[in-house]
């Protein structure tokens, strides 16, 4: 009796601290009260009879009708008892019951506390008036008990609760769901046990489990909100996306400030693409986050940035994504996560030494993306050790995690300089070691292959071997080699899909008949395509338009498939006239997909080298005949895939030897323009040759008579051979500037440039200037035009710039060697028969390019050639007859070598077929 009234000495009368402490006897028996008619003068509302109690704690809640009552009853007293029900005697007495009395009161609520789990009590009430008993009401509950491991007593359903939630807190789901089950094994219906056992089984990843238990706890109350918010995470989880924002929405409606179902509800709206919808409900809480009011906790207050700048990013949304990084970074300064988003930012707009700076602080945090992105990046920028370096370190941090190296290996393989080292035997060096280490590759017995997008992996392509005065065909085959031995789906183009959907654009009227509906043998025409980069500002895209505008649409059924759809306003320029352009999605997967589809019988790729997309799409025989073409990027290609390498009769003598692909050489170079690049390249206002020159004497503080002197290939370009040259140039003319092009967003190239070309003895430096971003109102064409003299590149060129030069009457020199990339300057010319400008010998070309500059006898010689003669550059229908040869070539490969398939699969179908009782032939019978 001492342990009970210790724990029952204290009661709550209608929630005040009041202590009762009158106690009389029973004075009378149950048989003794009177009847209430229709309902009883006392009932005990709460507890149950029966009822399991969650905690140590009750409130007794009791109902008088004492309006139902003989007036003569209006004196009673309310005496309340409770007792274990241990304490009863063997013939069911109880057993030194203490009951509290007290007046009438409109207060009939009462608290209970220090109840025992695993203990059975009974309450009883009775009404008394003048020592009579009037009424009884009696209800008897239990206090659950749970046994919790590495406790020696029981606990109360309330406590196991918050011992099972702090276990699933620290992950240990295990522990916390063999409680939820003791909890409901003693309370079956028990909501929140079976809410929480079914998030314990969603972080397990048994989400069907989950779904199950959290249906059932929503049977217990479906107006709870966090039932429905963790239904719809279940449901999101397996793709169920519309049930699940159902359920997020009601948990919305049933308490609007909710957060949580907010977020997942954005959250299905970002994985679904619809970025209108999420924007504006991760803005506002974005907001929010800055402001300290958001309801979340500190991981999913991150997440909110970390989402929104996401959606930024893949809406295209550059500028607002660069903000929304900003604005995280100002709440987590230095965070890797929101540095290297910035930083893959700032590396996909060319900005590479913000991306360096970034990229650094992150990997030095220990982030292993950040380490590789910021290897990448010193690639980019020409810091060809310190990037083979940290490729090294990060192969080395990935073996003892043991995680996947092929992809480090293959960027680490690619790695080659950017802006090429003054000494040319640091080139060679440089050559020989992208040797070895694509030997090494090559002779791995097992690799670890990746099948993502090699663009995603930023896979290399060996562009920039293009500057080197060297045969790169052994060193492209072995590196397309390697790509496709550790990348085996370049072959298939068959990708782990991208995380969010692409879309293929359709840029102009696609016919609606494919291979689907009318089989290859019953064309009326074949079917080309032109893989090629269609921008307004891009001069492959004009020759790609006017080509196939002119090719004959009786003979051929042609497809342009545009590499990245183009936003210039002028693009329906690029369109009209051609049967069918289609705009490739993003991703080599999606891209092969949709070439496929039209099911080609020639592709014909116009800058494969120069073009990521367009390079590995190459690997894929999307058709059966693939070509490249020799003046998009004058270099092989290396890929085993490409058939025919199209290039010219200019060709040197050795040219078999240069290319991994079956070179086919056209009469003439094989340009089809209708008129000059330039009014349609270039549509600044101030791009008059009088204007641009007028600009660069403001911008260079130059003399007001001078000679200008025009290089206008890249500075990765460069070899430092021509730095020679520009060096003797301008010895030779005093009044003579030389002009490079530099990118704006690169100071490194920059200063790699000049640091080199200022070793050159005896370099008048003041006369060497770099046109960069402040002068982006001047195209490339402009300054061709207002040149004096245009200095071909010696090793490699771009087509068009002696194109345009020609045709605005500017001289161009040039010193053609074996190779097609350092002789198309000299096929051009000789294709309209203008060589006074051709050297033989590094000394000759500097005394013609002085000579074409400040010898005016010579210069109007040359210039009235140019003048006569450039026009044949244009309209040359040779061009359009002699690609319609290639083209019907190919067509006739494509058939003979689909007529094999076919007759292949025939056999395989059917062995044991024969004709004129010979057997049939087997696969090593037949030729391809």
């Amino acid at each position: 009796m001492a342990r009970w009234m210790w724990r029952w000495g204290c009661w709550y009368l209608a929630g005040l601290s009041v202590h009762v402490n009158a106690a009389v006897s029973v004075g009378g028996s149950i048989q003794s009260t009177l009847a209430s008619f229709h309902r009883p003068f006392l009932e005990i509302l709460t507890p149950l009879n029966g009822q399991v109690v969650e905690s140590s704690e009750v409130d007794i809640e009791l109902v008088v009708r004492d309006y139902i009552m003989p007036s003569s009853f209006r004196t009673y007293k309310v005496c309340l008892g409770i007792h274990e029900n241990t304490a009863i005697s063997s013939d069911g007495a109880s057993v030194g019951v203490v009951e509290f009395c007290f007046d009438q009161t409109s207060s009939k609520q009462f608290h209970v506390q220090n109840l025992l789990p695993g203990t059975s009590y009974t309450v009883r009430v009775v009404l008394v008036d003048k020592g009579t008993v009037i009424a009884v009401s009696m209800r008897t509950f239990r206090v659950a008990a749970i046994a919790i491991q590495g406790h020696t007593e029981n606990v109360t359903i309330l406590t196991a609760m918050q011992y099972a939630l702090s276990y699933q807190n620290n992950l240990d789901t295990d522990s916390a769901m063999r409680i939820y089950e003791s909890i409901l094994a003693e309370a079956p219906g028990h909501g929140h046990a079976l809410h929480l056992l079914g998030l314990a089984k969603y972080q397990r990843g048994d989400t069907m489990e989950a779904i199950d238990y959290i249906e059932q706890a929503l049977q217990t109350n479906a107006t709870h909100e966090e039932f429905h918010n963790s239904l719809g995470l279940c449901l999101k989880d397996i793709g169920r996306t519309a049930e699940a924002a159902t359920h997020f929405e009601t948990a919305m409606s049933l308490r609007p400030s909710y957060i949580e179902p907010r977020f997942n509800l954005a959250s299905i709206w970002q994985s679904t693409g619809e970025y209108d919808l999420a924007i504006p409900v991760f803005r506002a809480m974005a907001d929010k986050v800055h402001s300290q009011t958001l309801a979340l906790e500190y991981a999913a207050q991150f997440d909110v940035f970390v989402r929104l700048c996401d959606i930024y990013l893949a809406s295209k949304q550059q500028n607002m994504a660069l903000e929304c990084l900003n604005e995280a970074l100002v709440l987590w300064p230095n965070d890797p996560t929101f540095l290297n988003e910035r930083g893959n930012l700032y590396l996909n707009a060319g900005y590479l030494d913000l991306a360096e700076a970034d990229y650094k602080i992150a990997a030095d945090a220990g982030v292993l993306i950040s380490m590789l992105n910021l290897a990448i990046t010193l690639d980019a920028s020409g810091d060809t050790d310190e990037s083979i370096n940290l490729y090294s370190k990060i192969l080395a941090v990935s073996e003892a995690r043991g995680l996947p190296t092929g992809r480090v290996l293959i960027m680490r393989a690619g790695v080659m300089p950017r802006v090429l080292p003054a000494e040319g035997q640091l080139v060679d060096l440089a050559r020989q070691a992208m040797r070895r280490r694509l030997d090494s590759m090559l002779a791995q017995d097992n690799v670890t292959v990746d099948s993502r997008d090699p663009i995603l992996n930023a896979y290399p392509t060996g562009n920039y071997l293009v500057s080197h005065p060297y045969n790169n065909k052994q060193l492209k085959r072995s590196l397309a080699q390697m790509l496709q031995m550790y990348c085996p789906a370049l072959k298939t183009a068959a990708f782990i899909p991208p995380p969010s959907p692409s879309i293929a654009t359709d840029l102009g009227a696609v016919s609606s008949t494919h291979l689907s509906d009318v089989l290859p043998e019953l064309r009326r025409r074949p079917r080309i395509g032109f893989v090629s980069e269609f921008y307004q500002t891009q001069p492959i895209s004009h020759c790609m338009h006017d080509l196939v505008e002119r090719l004959n649409r009786s003979q051929f059924e042609l497809f342009v498939f545009a590499v990245s759809t183009p936003q210039s306003a002028k693009l329906p320029a690029l369109t009209d006239g051609v049967e069918h352009v289609i705009g490739l999605p993003e991703g080599v997967g999606p891209s092969a997909d949709e070439i496929r589809r039209h099911d080609l019988d020639v592709l014909v790729y116009a800058d494969v080298g120069s073009d990521k997309l367009s390079f590995f799409l190459s690997f894929a025989n999307l058709a059966p005949i693939q070509a490249a073409w020799g003046l998009g990027h004058p270099e092989t290609t290396g890929v085993p895939a490409i058939d025919y390498m199209v290039t010219s009769e200019y060709e040197h003598l050795s040219f078999h030897d240069h290319y991994t692909e079956t070179p086919f050489p056209l009469k003439g170079m094989g340009i089809y323009l209708k008129e000059p690049l330039t009014p349609h390249i270039s549509t600044y206002a101030n791009s008059s040759p009088d204007d641009v020159r007028a600009t660069l004497t403001q911008a260079f503080h130059l003399p007001s008579e001078y000679r200008f002197y025009f290089v206008p290939e890249p500075l990765v370009n460069v070899h430092p051979d021509m730095d020679s040259i520009v060096r003797r140039i301008l010895k030779r003319d005093p009044i003579g500037h030389v002009f490079f092009l530099t990118p704006p967003k690169n100071s490194k190239w920059k200063h790699a440039f000049t640091e080199r070309i200022k070793l050159q003895p005896g370099l008048p430096a003041h006369r060497i200037h770099l046109i960069i971003d402040a002068l982006d109102d001047i195209s490339t064409f402009a300054l061709l035009r207002a040149c004096d003299v245009h200095l071909a590149n010696l090793y490699t060129n771009k087509f068009y710039h002696t194109l345009e030069a020609s045709a605005a009457g500017v001289p161009t020199i040039t010193l053609p060697g074996e190779l097609w990339r350092s002789r198309i300057p000299l096929g051009l010319l000789k294709h309209i028969n203008v060589l006074d400008t051709v050297a033989t010998t590094p000394a000759e070309y500097v005394q013609l390019a002085v000579r074409a500059a400040s010898d005016r006898s010579f210069r109007h010689q040359v210039v009235g050639k140019l003048q006569k003669y450039a026009p044949k550059l244009y309209g040359d229908d040779e061009a359009v007859h002699e690609w319609a040869r290639f083209l019907q070539f190919a067509v006739d490969k494509s058939r003979r070598k689909r007529k094999t398939h076919a007759n292949l699969r025939a056999l395989q179908d059917n062995p044991t077929h024969s004709t004129n009782g010979l057997a049939p032939p087997t696969a090593k019978d037949v030729t391809l």
